[in-house]
């Protein structure tokens, strides 16, 4: 069980304890069931009544043919009668008679605690005796090691000038178990429903930062094309209005852009002239007259600093299938291509 509830957390009567004569006074009416005409032959002269004998009576038999366990408690609290029914809260439950009710009662390891419980215990059954209206409270009873959440209906009975309580025990253990495993399912699915709020509110942060970071890097991009755009635009007017032939060549040896003075002198345009390695047939400086002059030379630029001009004479092939004698300025770009300024030579 899942600790000791305070007993009047579960009373169903919160109106103060209210002393006989006062209720008489108020004249409030109270609800005690009378079992004198019951037992008239069984009630002494005195106006008392033996409890012992109740079991060979029509009530006795009565509380036996119910399927709740009842008890009837005498005004010193302790256990008088206790019914058939009574062997669902204790096996051989004639040992429980003419013991303290209060015994029954689960008690906390805490003595302060198990002390408060049994006053409070006492003054329900006080309140009982005194108020004589039905009184529900709910209780953790133990019996055989055994504990049950019990909901205890408490009626004043008269029996004679005698006065005591009969008490039913509703076993709600099965109910408590129950509602304790819906809560704490709740609890699971409330602490499951927040990590998942939390992982989602995680994920859309960094779905939020991973958006700004792409859109940054958009913007970058854009304005990286757009001020190559006008680099290349810059670099087109200048070959475009250069006084000597101008192209600008890959690392590969793709021709990208050619000038007008270059489309003169070879006769190729930038579609269909060759390949740069293709296109330099050989050099009459560093480079034999063979097929792979051109690309002896890129390779050789590749190596060489931005900015630094190399020059160097070569032969070329024109789109006619004749040979021209070139004299070549070329340099490397920041991005890895080459500009070629050439000429033709005498």
């Amino acid at each position: 069980m899942h600790g000791h509830k305070e007993l009047h957390d579960f009373s169903a009567d919160d109106s103060p304890e209210t002393p006989i004569r006062q209720l008489h006074a108020a004249n409030i009416s109270t609800e005690t069931i009378d079992l004198s005409n019951l037992l008239t032959c069984d009630v002494y002269a005195s106006g008392s009544f033996d409890l012992s004998g109740v079991a060979s009576t029509s009530f006795g038999k009565l509380l036996d043919a119910l399927p709740l366990p009842a008890l009837l408690i005498d005004r010193r609290h302790c256990i008088a009668f206790a019914n058939q029914a009574c062997t669902k809260v204790c096996r051989d439950f004639g040992k429980i008679l003419g013991s303290p009710f209060q015994d029954l009662l689960s008690r906390p390891r805490e003595s302060i605690k198990a002390q408060e419980l049994s006053g409070k215990l006492q003054s329900l059954l006080e309140k009982a005796f005194a108020v004589r209206r039905p009184t529900t409270a709910e209780v953790i009873l133990e019996v055989d090691q055994r504990k049950i959440w019990s909901r205890l209906h408490i009626r004043s009975v008269r029996i004679g000038l005698e006065r005591h309580l009969l008490a039913f025990i509703e076993d709600v253990t099965n109910e408590k178990r129950q509602l304790a495993l819906s809560r704490r399912q709740g609890g699971e699915l409330r602490r499951s429903k927040q990590e998942l709020e939390n992982y989602l509110n995680h994920i859309r942060a960094e779905l939020a930062t991973a958006d700004r970071r792409l859109t940054q890097q958009e913007d970058e991009r854009s304005q990286t094309q757009n001020e190559l755009g006008k680099e290349k635009q810059k670099m087109a007017i200048v070959c475009e209005r250069a006084a000597l032939a101008t192209a600008v060549v890959t690392p590969a040896g793709a021709f990208k852009e050619i000038s007008p003075k270059f489309r003169e002198l070879f006769g190729y345009d930038a579609e269909n002239i060759p390949n740069f390695g293709d296109w330099v047939s050989g050099s009459q400086t560093d480079f034999p007259d063979t097929n792979g002059a051109g690309s002896a030379l890129l390779a050789t630029l590749s190596s060489a600093e931005h900015d630094e001009i190399q020059s160097t004479a070569c032969t070329v092939s024109c789109r006619d299938h004749g040979r021209k004698q070139a004299c070549f300025g070329i340099t490397k770009l920041s991005d890895g291509d080459y500009f070629i300024i050439c000429h033709e030579t005498a």
